[in-house]
């Protein structure tokens, strides 16, 4: 599996604390069948990029190493996961701020107080810079509940939805509105948003993957993202 949404890059947001804690992550996910997973600190719009972007390489590299000699097979690719904020209209390197060379940004935003306007103008400030968007778990976004034509709309727009795989095991409305982006194929990919060790998110990928029908979402669309096939 691919794993485009982590927070296992550890001391840089509310994920792994450790080196120790990436490494037990890492195993853990190798063991559940994830052979790709892209590093996704919250980074938040109007904060220091260059800052970011320099811990961020500098834990990633001090990772790869510690996999590499605790035989820890997955690759790891730079990415982040963005708080879009009014700063989007300020912000002149939101390129960097992508997942690997692949211009998508996977991208968050207010769960519930945000209005629909405000929203879309964020995604099309987003695309205006040639950056592409990938939804971060959407089902946390009440505002776009039973908006189905709304999201059908910027699908089309080229816009993607990356969903948590712990959702599609939850019930109430979050649950659901996550099983329907599935099961209606508006879902790009489905993701682990793992932040510990202890978690039962990996778990939730694993179970996921044991349906051949859904292998799109854990292999073939996240790899779309590397190959250039995004558009």
């Amino acid at each position: 599996m691919i794993d485009l949404h982590t927070h296992i890059l550890f001391d840089i947001d509310d994920g792994a604390e450790s080196i120790e804690d990436s490494l037990a992550i890492l195993s853990r996910a190798e063991k559940r069948g994830i052979t790709k997973a892209v590093v996704t600190p919250h980074f938040t719009l109007g904060d220091d990029v260059e800052s970011f972007l320099k811990k961020r390489k500098e834990r990633t590299e001090q990772l790869k190493e510690e996999l590499s000699k605790n035989n820890i097979s997955i690759e790891l690719c730079e990415g982040a996961e963005v708080y879009i904020t009014d700063e989007i209209y300020n912000e002149t390197r939101l390129k960097e701020l992508t997942i690997g060379t692949s211009g998508v940004m996977l991208s968050e935003f207010k769960y519930h107080s945000l209005k629909i306007d405000k929203f879309l103008d964020y995604i099309e400030e987003i695309l205006f810079n040639n950056v592409k968007v990938l939804i971060a778990h959407p089902e946390r976004y009440t505002y776009l509940y039973g908006r189905e034509r709304l999201i059908d709309m910027l699908i089309n727009r080229g816009v993607r939805f990356q969903v948590n795989a712990i959702s599609l095991y939850e019930e109430g409305e979050a649950g659901d509105f996550a099983r329907m982006m599935v099961t209606s194929g508006r879902a790009f990919a489905v993701g682990s948003d793992i932040h510990h060790a202890r978690s039962k998110r990996l778990d939730a990928m694993a179970e996921f993957n044991k349906s051949e029908k859904w292998r799109r979402l854990l292999w073939d669309n996240p790899s779309k993202i590397f190959t250039g096939e995004v558009n």
